[in-house]
Order: structure tokens, then sequence, then C-alpha cells
């Protein structure tokens, strides 16, 4: 039985806080790339065209930690751009293989 495929753009403009700075969620075509992260223009962008909620939530984890390590000072340490993507893709892959997730209800941009 085929899965409907979930609608990724009620997601759309999610605030996101990741360690006291907003970034804004953003649900669109991207092409050959799943998600992207933006530290300059705080965005975390996932590609509309992603076709379950397991591979939306471990793309989202994956962009969040790229956040993270933007944060925490990490992308300003000698570890290698590959060894990051290993790192933030193995610790989103383990996080969906062992819990349910779904995105708690956040702000949206312009919300009050």
């Amino acid at each position: 039985m085929k899965r409907k495929k979930p609608n990724l753009k009620k997601y759309h403009n999610y605030i996101l806080p990741v360690f006291g700075q907003d970034f804004l969620l953003e649900v669109k075509d991207l092409g050959d790339d799943d998600g992207l992260t933006s530290v300059i223009k705080k965005t975390i962008e996932i590609d509309s065209k992603i076709d379950n909620i397991e591979d939306f939530n471990q793309t989202v984890i994956h962009e969040l930690g790229h956040a993270i390590f933007h944060r925490i000072s990490v992308n300003q340490t000698a570890i290698h751009d590959d060894v990051k993507e290993i790192i933030v893709d193995s610790i989103a892959t383990t996080i969906t293989e062992l819990f349910e997730l779904s995105l708690k209800r956040q702000k949206k941009k312009g919300a009050k």
C-alpha cells in the first residue's frame, strides 16, 4: 500500500530556535538537494519533493545539526566539512531510527 505524500508546506515559515537564534524553516523546490542551511540568512531549507515524513524529519534534524555546529562554533575548528557531514547525518539517522518524531507546533514568521 502506497503512503500518501505528507503536506510539507504546513511547516513552511516555522521558526526553529537554535541556542537563542531563530532559523526560518522554508519548504521549497531545491533541485538536487534535500536540505540546505544558511547561517547568514538564518534559514533551513527543505526540499518540497521529499515524499515521506521520516525523510523530512531526518533532513530537518540533519540541517539543524549544521545550525547547531554554527551556534557552538564547531565551524571555526579544523574539522573538515566532509567529517561534519558524516557527524550530522549519523546523528540525524540515529535519532530518526530510534524515535517517532513530529515537529512541535512552532511560531510562524509574522505570527504573534
